[in-house]
């Protein structure tokens, strides 16, 4: 299906693809459901790995969200399964990450390898406890994470939106693509007449990381392909031009910063909306300390397993005790759900979500890594939401439009 500049291409409807681990379908989906997918009347795509679909849990996620095309692995994909998918390139991509080892995050679980200096930050053995260990531990979660997982879970999502298309004989005006662990507290903003056609709609969260927010996305369908498509630009080599652009960040080396230099290559513009949504804690919230059970997956010996969660961390939020929600290790920062909380109590006292104008920049959603990139290349900052930008675009549902208001409401969610 073309969809080329000059043909015009009727467009309807709304895809949504649910990407990623879904470790607690009955705290998101029923949510997910009602502010999200049945607002929009969205098609859902679903892709699940081996295990999750034999788990009781994915019952639930399946019943609540009625999806119209499943995919689902044979078998869990291990280090072993990546190294084996992208070759030829395998090699090459273990040297860059030698060459370039922030690479080794985004790209994991390819460099969990503690037996060469495939992961070289994580393969060198504490000769110490304390905060020698902690930093050890740390790098064999960045290297031993999950990344390809979801790059590839969005490379599935956009194979079936497209052969979803062929069999409508209609492209999908808008696709959404989002986390399965997000626990949706509000209705996201509109698609079309708030979120407009001409960029990507990316929730602002506190959560950027140096880069850009990697857990939701709103994208027109002309951005789609290039959002979802970075597992095929990994197995078709293009990703290797990144590594450059990596050393020019120093210890900005994420997904975040990977998708932000990844969009940026694509000039695919961005613009952004409050946080109504946060990602709930991997394990179970006990009632009495409000601590979680780690459900995090070390390797083994011989990269076998990888992280099924980057951080066990939970944390709540003042005016809403009764929700939990993901932060990172022992680091008492719940700056995702205070945002997505402060938002929806905004918006359950009536305060709609409304544009702004096209030359409203908010100067906090800088993305570091670009402006690292700017420096680098002596570029001056740019007004389009491209390289070197200070900001993007921006809807809001309140007073301050870039910095939410906190607020005592008592309104529960």
């Amino acid at each position: 299906m073309c969809f080329c500049a000059h043909t015009f291409i009727e467009m309807r409807g709304t895809a949504l693809c649910l990407f990623d681990h879904v470790r607690d379908p009955h705290a998101t989906a029923p949510s997910l459901r009602r502010h999200v997918a049945h607002l929009f009347d969205a098609d859902v795509f679903l892709h699940l790995i081996s295990a999750a679909r034999a788990s009781p849990t994915s019952h639930v996620l399946i019943d609540a969200l009625s999806p119209i095309d499943v995919s689902v692995d044979e078998r869990d994909w291990t280090q072993s399964d990546f190294a084996a998918d992208l070759q030829p390139l395998t090699n090459a991509y273990l040297d860059a990450i030698i060459s370039s080892p922030g690479l080794s995050h985004p790209l994991s679980p390819l460099g969990c390898e503690q037996r060469n200096a495939g992961c070289p930050e994580a393969a060198r053995r504490p000769t110490g406890a304390g905060r020698e260990q902690a930093r050890h531990d740390f790098m064999m979660r960045r290297c031993c994470a999950a990344c390809l997982h979801t790059y590839r879970s969005q490379s599935k999502c956009l194979a079936m939106i497209r052969r979803a298309e062929l069999r409508r004989g209609v492209p999908y005006r808008w696709v959404i693509a989002t986390r399965g662990e997000l626990r949706w507290l509000s209705n996201h903003p509109p698609l079309t007449t708030v979120l407009t056609e001409d960029r990507i709609w990316v929730p602002s969260c506190r959560n950027d990381w140096g880069g850009i927010y990697d857990r939701h996305a709103a994208l027109p369908r002309k951005y789609a392909d290039a959002y979802l498509g970075r597992y095929d630009e990994i197995k078709n080599g293009s990703a290797l031009l990144l590594g450059d652009d990596f050393d020019a960040v120093e210890e900005i080396h994420n997904p975040e910063s990977h998708l932000a230099l990844h969009l940026d290559r694509h000039r695919v513009p961005i613009g952004r909306f409050p946080c109504v949504a946060a990602l709930v804690c991997c394990g179970k919230v006990s009632s009495s300390t409000g601590s979680t059970a780690s459900s995090v997956h070390h390797p083994s010996k011989n990269g076998s397993q990888v992280a099924a969660c980057f951080s066990d961390g939970c944390c709540h939020v003042a005016s809403e005790p009764h929700l939990a929600f993901k932060t990172y290790g022992k680091i008492d920062d719940c700056g995702e759900g205070e945002s997505a909380v402060a938002q929806a109590q905004c918006l359950a006292k009536g305060q709609p979500w409304r544009p702004l104008s096209r030359t409203h920049r908010c100067p906090g959603l800088q993305r570091d890594v670009l402006q690292s990139l700017a420096m680098r290349d002596q570029k001056s900052t740019a007004s389009d939401g491209h390289r070197g930008a200070l900001g993007e675009p921006y809807v809001s549902s309140c007073s301050d439009p870039c910095a939410p208001a906190h607020n005592t409401s008592t309104t529960r969610f």
